[in-house]
């Protein structure tokens, strides 16, 4: 050991450097001491860097024995004291201060010691006084504080290094960063560095109100401390830091970790650190001045703990993250008393016996990202005393909570008891396993808990996550489960019972648990909700949600919305299969829809069906699918909706419901007894049929009018209303079921029962195709006999042309549709040969072509139906005409053509999706006639008759057709025969190269088919053309020496409405 002497001091041992003269020792003279490898007992204070620079170094196994060690004492001083080697030590009865005023510096290193003891409980003090620092190092060596306490940062600035296995033991406190604006660091670094705090506590920013104290420990590559309690961020306007960063880096603490006492407190455990601790409370001072934080995060990183308080009168947080894990042995209590939040996120874990979030204060867990939790129970929102709002949210793929059994035989979930509201969100394909979730347990002050599967109610849905295990009790009128997400088919298979509420909000979701026990109320707010089993309660549809129900609903129904009577499957039903809804009580319908799915056949019909025990009431529209059938006739009709209360509600039908031949219509039951029922009938309601019976009866009793008028009106009133009703009703039922009568013929009488109007559009667009395209021999040449204009001769080339516009109305054999259509039609055509066997006769052969469409309108006079069929398409062909006399004008012609046409279809009823098909096919044709010469009116004018009969055969079919609702369409009447016979009368005048010849024609058509159509099995076809009557009159003539003109009108009248009215315009120019 070697002394310095810079001045000698009468109560202290004192020792200086100075730039101007070696140090020496004095002790009250001027003695001066040199020692090497000496042991020295001083009974002083050893003061090194008093006023200037002082170092001691005590090395060779020195030892210096002293009654306090004071390094850096006064502003100017820095003092520097060494202690080097095996059996080096400094043994102090008293405290030893390392930067007191001034700067001061103590390195305890190769297995070198120090010991101390307290002096007014400071046993070691590092940075004392405001504005010192003090800095001390221990490698591989140690310091002990027999008694009192250790100061890291007093009131100045304080490091305390200990690595490479150095160690720091007390059996007092440690106190890191004390009072004022102090700071105060320890670091244990290293493997088999350890901090010790036997019987003590750590502070980090321990006391007092003033200044900002900032207090940190950091564990690191292996280091380890021990304490019974750490107090992080104890005092006022202070911040205490504890890292424990690295694989076997450790922190014990025997009893209770606090995060933020009454200042700020932060703990942090990451990169494989661990933490054990009997308690860790977070944030356990006054409300919004304690905040603390404890953060675990990284692989392996671990807290190992008993129970966990985070936010216990202050606001407080624990981030549990990145594989890390909090294993409780205890409890854990979120937001007791203060505001907690706790995250678990990234795949870490987090276990604890009994989780409560909330308590009297506010509280949150947050599990995401795959991290778990586990626990014996959770309560969420639990306080007789204080209002508020507590929250778990469970996110993300691999998320959960889970609660084990406990020691009352099962682990369970509360949400919400007392004035507390709880809310537990579970969303993204994240689950939560429980025995029992109970919600809104003994309510006070109007408090509401939920269970959100997606999202809370008023937020924006996200995808769904997934309740196992559980039982879900709605324990009071404030609770609900709300489905707010975004699947497009979630299966929610636990039973909900009790009072609460169901609340659909967004997606699609399927209760498909037993939810007979639930006597709440089921809103239906958006989306679609679906229940195959009982569900319990009243049901409330808002206008934009969708219920799809089968079972029974035990209480009241009220529609704004859509409902659906089965399943979602239905789509596939096969017949037999049935679905069928039972409201327990009363129905109201706000503009709402029913939807239910029938196979349209007979009366007996396999269908969804609505049985209603209560009332009915409102206005609901009806919507039926057709699910494969193919339309009959019904007598009473199909079943869909029956009551047995009162029977004031309207169900209306809404849109088209059509199956086969037929419409069908949404009634009331014909009878008193049935009246309060409503069916599907293909079948013709006798509507009118009451009126023209009521009236007579009472026109005999009025002829005693005159005296007696108030009198008989009274009688007659009551009188007619029994007579009505039960002799016009039966009277109808009897027209309505002979019906069946003609099925085994395969003619059902559709009379009574209601045809579709597309019936006629089909028939109309097969005629049209069979006949838009046939002509006849004037149609194309006009004038028949002629003399080339340019050359006088008899052989001549040509072109013609010709339109024609027409209107065709019809009827159909049900008496029901009437059909109009309006058509257009365009040939043209030329001679290609030309020849004559002798002088007065002459042989023409031509082709040509065309172009034509119709539109046309098919109205069902009894129901209101209509539909709209089109048709457009093009032909091409050859003729042949043979003239007898063109020489003399007279005699006969023969004239013949063969067409192929083709054509696009259509067919769009109302509220039913367009159909569209094609047809094509051949026709052709045989005209032949005569024509005499009666006499002339002048040298110009002749006059002429003209008899001819006609033969057309028509082979244009429609494809084989089946309708987007399943209905076969095929169409009849196909290779129709036409004959015409007919006379013409007209009058030629020729007046050098013109010719004009008006005439008039009568003609009889008839067609050996009618047009039809056969839809499924019933038959309908085009009424009153089997025989036609004709008129046309018009003139043919030439205008100039290579151009012929020709026009007519005609008018055809058939039976039953028939009709066809048709403008023809030719052109023919001569080349």
């Amino acid at each position: 050991m070697t002394f310095f002497k810079k001045s000698v001091l009468a109560t202290s041992l004192t020792v200086a450097f100075s730039s101007s003269a070696f140090a020496s020792i004095s002790t009250s003279g001027n003695t001066n001491t040199p020692l090497n490898g000496e042991n020295i007992d001083s009974p002083l204070v050893v003061i090194i860097g008093a006023d200037e620079e002082g170092t001691l170094n005590i090395d060779n196994g020195s030892t210096l024995t002293s009654k306090g060690g004071l390094i850096g004492f006064n502003g100017d001083g820095i003092g520097s004291v060494t202690v080097d080697g095996e059996r080096s030590s400094w043994d102090s009865s008293r405290n030893i201060i390392v930067g007191d005023y001034g700067k001061g510096t103590l390195i305890i290193k190769n297995g070198a010691s120090v010991y101390s003891s307290g002096m007014n409980s400071e046993a070691f003090a590092v940075g004392r006084q405001a504005g010192s620092e003090g800095h001390v190092i221990i490698s591989d060596a140690t310091y002990d504080a027999v008694s009192g306490n250790i100061f890291v940062g007093t009131e100045g600035k304080g490091t305390l290094d200990i690595i490479n296995g150095g160690g720091v033991s007390t059996a007092n406190d440690l106190l890191i960063a004390h009072n004022g604006d102090s700071q105060g660091t320890v670091n244990v670094r290293g493997a088999g560095s350890n901090l010790l705090v036997t019987k003590g506590v750590m502070y980090l920013a321990s006391s007092g109100n003033e200044g900002n104290k900032k207090g940190t420990l950091n564990i690191t590559e292996g280091g380890s401390a021990s304490t019974i309690y750490a107090y992080v961020g104890n005092g006022a306007n202070g911040s205490g830091h504890i890292n424990v960063d690295g694989m076997d880096s450790v922190l014990n603490v025997g009893a209770s970790i606090y995060a933020g006492r009454e200042g700020e407190g932060h703990v942090t455990v990451t990169n494989g650190g661990t933490v054990n601790a009997k308690n860790v409370i977070v944030a356990s001072g006054a409300p919004n001045i304690s905040k603390g934080t404890v953060t675990v995060a990284g692989p392996d990183s671990s807290l190992n703990v008993e129970d966990i308080r985070v936010g216990y009168g202050g606001t407080g947080s624990l981030i549990v993250a990145d594989n890390a894990s909090v294993n409780g042995r205890g409890n854990t209590y979120i937001g007791d008393n203060g505001i907690g939040d706790i995250r678990v996120t990234d795949n870490a874990v987090f276990n604890t016996k009994q989780l409560m979030v909330g308590g009297d204060g506010s509280g949150a867990l947050r599990i995401s990202d795959g991290a778990k939790v586990n626990t014996s129970g959770v309560s969420i929102g639990a306080s007789y005393s204080n209002e508020g709002t507590d929250v778990v949210t469970v996110k993300g793929p691999g998320s959960s909570l889970t609660t084990d059994l406990n020691s009352f035989g099962y682990g369970a979930i509360f949400v919400g008891i007392g004035k507390k509201s709880g809310v537990l969100t579970v969303s993204d394909d994240a689950t939560v396993n429980t025995q029992q979730l109970s919600i809104g347990t003994y309510p006070e002050d109007g408090a509401i808990s939920s269970l959100n599967i997606g999202a809370e109610k008023g937020q924006a849905a996200e995808k769904a996550g997934y309740i196992t295990q559980a039982y879900i009790d709605l324990a009071s009128e404030n609770a609900e489960v709300n489905f707010n997400h975004t699947n497009d088919d979630y299966v929610f298979d636990r039973s909900i019972q009790g009072a609460g509420s169901i609340n659909q909000i967004a997606g699609l979701t399927r209760l498909t648990g037993n939810n007979h026990y639930f006597t709440g109320i089921t809103n239906v707010l958006g989306g679609v909700l679906s229940s195959s089993v009982a569900l319990g309660g009243d049901v409330n549809i808002s206008e934009q949600g969708t219920l799809v129900a089968s079972g029974a609903i035990s209480g009241n129904v009220e529609n704004k919305g859509v409902l659906k009577i089965g399943k979602l499957t239905d789509a596939g039903m096969e017949v037999g299969e049935t679905a069928s809804l039972t409201v327990g009580g009363d129905y109201a319908g706000n503009n709402g829809a029913i939807i239910f799915d029938t196979v349209l056949n007979d009366d007996l019909s396999d269908t969804d069906r609505l049985s209603i025990q209560g009332d009915t009431s409102g206005s609901t529209q009806v919507r039926v699918n057709n699910m494969g059938g193919t339309g009959a006739q019904t007598l009473e009709g199909i079943q869909l909706i029956s009551v047995n209360g009162r029977s004031e509600g309207e169900f209306v039908q809404q849109g088209r419901i059509a199956a086969g031949a037929f419409d069908y219509q949404l009634v009331r039951g014909s009878s008193e007894a049935l009246a309060k029922n409503w069916y599907l009938t293909s079948a013709l309601a006798p509507v009118t049929e009451p009126e023209p019976e009521a009236k007579p009866d009472p026109k005999p009793e009025e002829k005693p009018e005159p005296g007696t008028q108030p009198d008989p009106q009274p009688e007659v009133k009551p009188g007619l209303k029994p007579e009505i009703k039960p002799e016009i009703k039966p009277e109808t039922k009897p027209e309505i079921k002979p019906t069946p009568d003609p099925k085994p013929e395969g003619k059902p009488d559709l009379k009574n029962s209601a045809v579709r109007p597309e019936a006629g559009a089909y028939i109309a667009n097969l005629a049209a195709a069979n006949t838009l395209f046939n002509t006849r021999l004037h149609d194309r040449l006009g004038e028949t006999h002629y003399v080339d204009a340019l050359t006088g001769q008899t052989e001549v080339s040509s072109m013609w042309m010709r339109h024609e516009g027409g209107r065709n109305s019809s009827t159909d054999s049900a008496g029901q549709l009437k059909t109009t259509a309006n058509r257009y039609v365009m040939q043209l055509g030329g001679d290609i040969a030309q020849w004559t066997s002798h002088d007065g006769d002459r042989f023409h052969l031509g082709v040509m072509a065309g172009y034509a469409n119709q539109k046309g309108k098919t109205r069902n006079s009894l129901t209101g139906y209509s539909a709209k069929g089109n048709i457009d398409g093009y032909s091409t062909g050859v003729y042949g005409t043979w003239l007898q006399d063109n020489a003399n004008k007279t005699g006969a012609y023969v004239d013949s053509w063969l067409q192929y046409s083709w054509f696009n279809n259509s067919v769009n009823g109302d509220g039913l999706a367009a159909e569209r098909y094609k047809s094509k096919g051949l026709t052709a044709s045989v005209e032949s006639g005569y024509t005499f010469k009666l006499g002339e009116l002048s040298n110009r004018d002749g006059v002429y008759l003209q008899p001819k009969g006609q033969m057309t055969w028509m082979g244009v079919k429609a494809d084989d057709h089946r309708e987007d609702n399943g209905t076969q369409v095929r169409g009849q009447g196909d290779e129709n025969v036409q004959t015409r016979l007919g006379v013409k009368a007209f009058i030629k005048h020729e007046n050098h190269d013109q010719t004009f010849e008006p005439f008039v024609e009568a003609n009889w058509l008839h067609n050996t088919k009618a047009y039809g159509v056969r839809l499924d099995d019933v038959n309908i076809h085009q009424v009153g053309a089997r025989n036609v009557g004709e008129l046309k009159a018009g003139v043919e003539g030439k205008v100039h020496r290579n151009v012929n003109l020709w026009g007519n009108v005609a008018q055809q009248i058939g039976d039953k409405g028939y009709s066809d009215t048709a403008a023809t315009l030719g052109v023919k120019v001569n080349f």
